[in-house]
Formats: C-alpha cells, sequence, structure tokens
C-alpha cells in the first residue's frame, strides 16, 4: 500500500494546529462531532422485512 506522503504532512498540520486550541474549544468540537455522527445512518443497516 503506497503512503501518501503529503496527505500525512496535512493531517499532522491539522493536529498540530487541534493541539494549540484551549480544552473548551476541543470539548464543543468533540460534541459538533458526536451529534453528527449519531444523526449519519448506519453503515451496514439490517434489513427490514417489507
Amino acid at each position: 500500500m503506497a503512503t501518501d506522503l503529503a496527505k500525512i504532512f496535512d493531517v499532522q498540520a491539522v493536529a498540530d494546529k487541534l493541539a494549540e486550541l484551549p480544552k473548551d474549544a476541543l470539548l464543543y468540537i468533540a460534541g459538533y462531532v458526536a451529534g453528527v455522527r449519531d444523526r449519519l445512518p448506519p453503515d451496514n443497516p439490517e434489513k427490514k422485512p417489507a
């Protein structure tokens, strides 16, 4: 599997910026992400009989 170094550097840059944020901001972001994740449909929904 080939690794795209540009993508790795981009992810590292985002992680570095997030590390600079105050704890309250990180908790807000985490709560937002959890809320968005909860609204998404499941990856493999069970097939219900019609």
